[in-house]
């Protein structure tokens, strides 16, 4: 019951969408509740996502011999996050985020991610922020969770740093064909609490450009490219993923080892026409003398005849769909195939290749169900399918 009246307040809160102050702020709902003072010189925006997912997952006996459980029924808030951002004096910009239904390795640890403060319209630099955020290596993890064609990132997302604390500038060139994001960061982790145990510095940069962008995006080619140096000594590392599923066991696992420097690097590359697209990318990284790799390929179709909606100012595509039919929503497929290589010299972590379909159902702008059907070969042997579904709120 308490679900239901969570679910029907937002639905009724756009009924309610606009209202003027006659002190000079401006209430309204757009991407969430909205505070704006009517000279243009402060706003505030309170949003959010609610996210739960269901699985039936279903690995071999080979793998559950390996590592035990992860066979039947399961259940979790994958996200349950409340958003505050906004502006002052114009330009400066912030973010705050808190996410009650984080986890790490299996354990309730609920926590902030993104807080930072920044400036916008800067002379060369564009916009700059201070403070936790994601470090710009990768499409996929560039793009919020809300707007992910399948319900989990791909195999090589275990490359990827994720959130970190630092600084970080992103601009736009050649009438926005162009960007570029480059950061320096101290490894404090996800929820930015932990604390730095060595001389660890991270430099990160990210570019794309859209050699074709026709119909506000509906035709268009994004190619990319990415990096990242991790300067350290004596760091403890260890790589491990799912297959796919948040609700699965972690099958891929180096366990830890100790390394110095790490580089990585990511390209990328999607095109879209119309209602259908393709995307794609390879990530590897270097370290201890090893090279691991992984990459990914996925093709989409809405049946309903909208296309993906691209961001030119950070060369990722958005996280909102525009259903055509206001009554039934939209209908997207999709399938993908990825892979991801732990082996190498001393690191013996595994390797794993998937495959996935998906069926996605917008049928608001702000919700979403979402199927998919996950089938993982590990090892070259072991397996484990997993149907999953998604429900979400964006507020």
């Amino acid at each position: 019951m308490k679900r239901f009246l969570i679910i029907l307040l937002i639905l009724l809160l756009p009924v309610t969408a606009h209202a003027e102050d006659p002190e000079g702020w401006t209430i309204s709902w757009k991407k969430g509740l909205r505070f704006d003072r009517n000279d243009g010189e402060m706003g505030i925006k309170l949003g959010g996502r609610i996210q739960e997912d269901f699985a039936y997952l279903m690995p071999s006996d080979q793998l559950q011999d390996v590592v035990p459980g992860g066979y039947g029924f399961a259940t979790e808030f994958r996200r349950i996050r409340i958003t505050l951002s906004g502006y002052f004096a114009k330009n400066v910009i912030f973010k705050t985020q808190y996410d009650f239904a984080s986890k790490e390795d299996d354990t309730d640890t609920p926590g902030f991610k993104d807080v930072y403060i920044g400036a916008k319209n800067l002379p060369y630099l564009g916009t700059l922020l201070v403070g936790h955020m994601k470090e710009p290596l990768s499409l996929e993890m560039m793009e919020s969770s809300n707007g992910l064609t399948f319900m989990e990132r791909a195999l090589p997302y275990a490359f990827v740093s994720d959130r970190n604390t630092g600084i970080r500038a992103n601009n736009t060139a050649l009438d926005k064909h162009l960007t570029w994001q480059f950061g320096i960061f101290v490894p404090t982790g996800d929820k930015g609490f932990n604390s730095v145990e060595s001389d660890q510095v991270h430099f990160t940069g990210r570019v794309t450009g859209t050699p074709l962008f026709e119909n506000e995006g509906a035709r268009m080619i994004h190619l990319g490219l990415a990096g990242t140096y991790q300067y350290g000594n004596n760091v403890s590392e260890d790589f491990k993923e799912r297959p796919e599923s948040n609700l699965a066991k972690a099958y891929l696992d180096t366990g830890d080892f100790m390394r110095d420097g790490r580089s990585t690097v990511g390209l990328e590359a999607a095109w879209i026409h119309d209602s259908f697209s393709l995307q794609s990318e390879y990530m590897g990284t270097y370290l201890n003398s090893t090279y691991l790799q992984g990459a990914y390929l996925e093709a989409s179709y809405y049946l309903t005849g909208e296309h993906r909606v691209y961001n030119r100012k950070m060369g990722t595509f958005t996280n909102r769909v525009h259903p055509h039919d206001k009554k039934w929503g939209a209908w997207q497929i999709a399938s993908r195939v990825s892979y991801i290589n732990l082996n190498g010299n001393d690191i013996r972590g595994g390797k794993e290749l998937n495959f996935t379909a998906g069926i996605n159902w917008y049928f608001r702008k702000n919700l979403k169900v979402a199927f998919n059907y996950v089938h993982g070969n590990v090892n070259n042997g072991d397996t484990i399918n997993i149907a999953q579904m998604r429900t979400q709120i964006i507020f």
